[in-house]
């Protein structure tokens, strides 16, 4: 965008439907003043590749939303949990981070899911500034009976998971990060993103500290159908804000 004036004071990118083309994504990202520049929501594009071009130009970067549009490769895949970990390092600044993938019915390897998840901590643990954390996380691609014995209960069938024992996971989950990085102050979990470039995600377990600064109290959250939201971890906008 040679010819483009510069947005020298747009404080927030969002782009949407540019799909694969990250050179126009990218352009656009350095068509803002990197001083200003403190958001940026990579949804409508196939932004995993495009994190580290957002972080080498805006030096105040707050807020970043990414989304990875293919399914993993395999059981040993585990896109949104191995992002953050090649992210660590070079993301010390950022206050929210939300992680968006497709999943769909792709069976998980366990212990590739447990190395993965401590892999992703230990990335967090080296972004001091983060408060709140969101990526997709979906139960089911790991078997019912290895969830129940993560769980530490009796059932040692394969049938599928009640509801609460799909609620006490997540809260397990949920619980993990936030004991590793104790300055978050917020947990959202993802079971699931659907189609679309992730804009259809519903339900969201959420995750907020309690009044003693370590239990996290978790609720399955959600927007109204056919509302697009634009607050965390749907988006970047404030809370208050409603697309």
């Amino acid at each position: 965008m040679p010819n483009a004036p510069r947005w020298e004071h747009l404080q927030r990118l969002r782009l949407t439907g540019l799909g694969e083309n990250r050179r126009l994504a990218a352009e656009l990202i350095h068509n803002c003043s990197p001083d200003k520049l403190t958001a940026i929501d990579l949804s409508g594009t196939h932004s995993f590749l495009l994190s580290m071009n957002a972080q080498r130009h805006c030096k105040r970067l707050k807020r970043l939303q990414l989304v990875h549009p293919f399914p993993p490769f395999n059981a040993d895949n585990f896109p949104a949990m191995q992002h953050v970990y090649s992210m660590r390092d070079r993301f010390s600044h950022v206050e929210w981070l939300s992680i968006v993938e497709k999943n769909h019915d792709q069976e998980g390897n366990i212990d590739t899911f447990e190395q993965c998840f401590e892999d992703m901590l230990e990335a967090l643990q080296h972004m001091p500034a983060l408060l709140r954390f969101a990526f997709t996380l979906d139960v089911s691609r790991l078997q019912p009976d290895e969830i129940r014995d993560s769980l530490g209960l009796d059932e040692n069938d394969n049938e599928p998971l009640t509801d609460n024992e799909v609620l006490e996971w997540y809260t397990t989950q949920i619980q993990r990060i936030a004991d590793a990085v104790p300055q978050l102050q917020e947990v959202c979990l993802f079971p699931n993103c659907g189609t679309s470039m992730g804009k259809d995600i519903a339900g969201i377990y959420r995750g907020t500290r309690a009044e003693d600064g370590n239990t996290m109290r978790v609720h399955l959250d959600a927007v109204q159908p056919g509302v697009e939201c634009t607050r965390f971890p749907w988006g970047i906008g404030d809370d208050d804000e409603r697309a």
